[in-house]
């Protein structure tokens, strides 16, 4: 919505009015003319007009302010406005008659507010009110009595209404019954009274035997005896919640009332060309910091940059009559920039031509203030999405490079999907998920994959294997398999990231150059320590359970279980397992990192 819009929409409440006496020429503005329920476009405006859309019952009201102009007292009246569809509208009209050299009336301006909000809740209140006042007139809640000291002595009403039994009212006991925020006020003037010999009347929260709090108001005088002694006390009370709910519904409409017409921000003001002097409406100095005065001291105030351009759509309404629309910056007191947007009109006389220009202005800083943050965050926004489209870039290069198949995982290692993985194995994304991929490794390896992986996630580092893996011909290939974490700021993993290099035959190497081969990268471990998970995964290799393994290394069942579980440091026991395992065809590696690996023995080939 343009500042155009908005400013419209402003004054979508309120409409101006001008009234020349000696032409009977009338100007509304275009809220007045929406006020009415009618075209700007449609019909000319005039008093005759104005007054045949005036409820029948209040004309006479519309037309005493006629009388009023035209003798040169101040416009003030309400009535009711019957727009073309039948609607009925509120409406208040304020206004003040101008007078000529000779001091008498020659024009009227004022403006019509839209005030069906307020008159309605008005209503609407005066009508609550008279029904409350009919109901405690024909009855109340109950009465009561107490003795001249304070003792409750009757009060069934107040037992029925609170739930209290006599006993626990007794006393100052009914002050139970009371909202705590209202307690105290009630005991201090209930003992005020008591003390002071005097009838008062309170109004406060009591809580209903269904569990809610209701207003009540109550009333208490004392009866005195013939020597003026108090004998007892005597109450009534009366159930107000709904007059004070209605009540409180009033003070908040016209709280939100005046706040709306408080936020818009708006003056009027009348420029007259003969004299080049401006009349602006009360609130003016408030809004603009402006009184009153000299078309100048608009000029002085004005930012320098803005100042031609405002003076030159003003001569042009000057001369055209076109209506007159400028947005520029004004310095407040304390030197600070405050952007408003005037809106105006020219009004002519037969005689003389263009004589006064009449309109609005409206303080637009905060719109002005919107637009540019809006601007900020869009060119932010616009510099966010660049970088995000950069690091994308980056990323899939990045991809490309890392191997042909790149994954990443949760902290525990489940896998949602592997679009890699599935392009090469055929696997569908509901089998590749959790654990699912590893039905795609070669069943020899499977067994000392899972276990791999799970000492990664265990020991929380980074580790590098070989596997088969069958692609969606069947066929086996060999894959060099890489995990590293990815670490939050207090050591805890975020995810895992993965790679897997297809491993093919070693290229040509050209004359005077080396290539590193897989047997460069991993080395045979000769004789360092193996570790627990390289013995399970070796024994998975071999297809031997604990049993098996610990006849054919001459060691008992207990003896590899306590290998297999890092409970054991005999080196003798160790070496017996390890020589047994690669006698039977497996290999035990070492990275140049330092981690450790395990893999079958025989040669490779891409298709086992």
């Amino acid at each position: 919505m343009s500042v155009d819009d908005k400013v419209v929409e402003s004054l979508s409440l309120a409409g101006t009015w001008e009234w020349d006496f000696t032409s009977g020429t009338v100007t509304w503005s275009d809220g007045l003319f929406r006020l009415l329920g009618l075209n700007p476009r449609a019909v000319p405006p005039s008093y005759d007009l104005f007054v045949s859309r005036v409820h029948p019952e209040d004309r006479a009201s519309a037309e005493a302010t006629s009388f009023m102009a035209r003798s040169g007292q101040m416009l003030d009246a309400a009535f009711r406005i019957v727009t073309p569809d039948g609607a009925e509208r509120w409406a208040a009209s304020v206004g003040e008659v101008f007078q000529d050299a000779a001091g008498q009336p020659a024009w009227a301006a004022g403006v019509l507010i839209d005030v069906t909000d307020i008159r309605r809740a008005q209503l609407e209140l005066a009508a609550r009110e008279e029904r409350y006042r009919a109901l405690a007139t024909a009855n109340s809640l109950g009465q009561w009595r107490a003795s001249p000291e304070g003792e409750i002595l009757e009060c069934n009403f107040w037992c029925e209404i609170t739930g209290q039994s006599p006993e626990e009212a007794q006393w100052l006991g009914w002050l139970n019954a009371i909202h705590p925020d209202d307690v105290d006020t009630v005991s201090a003037i209930w003992l005020d009274a008591l003390q002071l010999g005097s009838s008062t009347q309170l109004s406060y929260r009591v809580r209903h035997c269904s569990g809610e709090y209701r207003w009540i108001l109550t009333k208490m005088v004392p009866i005195r005896n013939a020597d003026g002694s108090i004998r007892e006390w005597v109450g009534s009370s009366e159930d107000i919640h709904a007059k004070r709910e209605a009540e409180e519904a009033l003070r908040a409409n016209e709280e939100r009332m005046r706040l709306a017409l408080a936020a818009a921000r708006m003056i009027t003001w009348d420029y007259d060309l003969g004299t080049s002097c401006v009349t602006r409406s009360a609130n003016s100095v408030d809004v603009t910091g402006l009184g009153s005065g000299p078309i100048e001291d608009l000029w002085a105030r004005m930012h320098p940059d803005d100042r031609p351009v405002a003076m030159k759509a003003l001569q042009a309404a000057k001369t055209s009559g076109e209506p007159l629309l400028v947005q520029c910056r004004l310095y407040r007191s304390d030197g600070g920039i405050q952007w408003v947007h005037a809106q105006a009109q020219v009004l002519r006389n037969a005689r003389q031509g263009s004589t006064r220009i009449v309109g609005v202005t409206v303080d637009i800083t905060s719109q002005k203030a919107a637009e540019a943050r809006y601007e900020e965050e869009r060119i932010a926004h616009e510099a966010t999405r660049k970088a995000l489209r950069e690091l994308e870039a980056q990323h899939l290069a990045l991809t490309k490079a890392a191997g042909d198949i790149v994954w990443s995982s949760s902290p525990d290692g489940q896998v949602t999907d592997i679009p890699g993985w599935r392009e090469f194995t055929g696997q569908t994304p509901e089998q590749v998920q959790n654990w699912g991929w590893l039905k795609a490794v070669h069943p020899a390896d499977r067994e000392r994959i899972r276990d791999s992986m799970q000492r990664v996630i265990d020991e929380r580092s980074g580790t590098l294997f070989d596997c088969r893996v069958r692609d969606k011909d069947g066929a086996y290939q060999w894959f060099e398999v890489r995990i590293v974490p990815v670490l939050a700021d207090d050591g805890t993993v975020r995810h895992w990231i993965g790679s897997c290099q297809r491993i093919r035959e070693a290229l040509p190497v050209p004359t005077g150059t080396s290539m590193p081969t897989l047997d460069d990268v991993r080395r045979p471990l000769a004789q360092a320590q193996i570790l627990p998970w390289q013995v399970r995964a070796a024994r998975a290799i071999v297809g031997w359970s604990a049993r098996e393994l610990a006849e054919a290394a001459g060691v008992s069942l207990s003896t590899v279980r306590r290998i297999e579980e890092a409970q054991s440091h005999d080196a003798r026991m160790l070496a017996a397992v390890r020589s047994t395992l690669e006698q039977t065809g497996v290999e035990f590696l070492s990275s140049p990192d330092g981690q450790g690996s395990v893999r079958p023995a025989k040669p490779r080939q891409n298709h086992p």
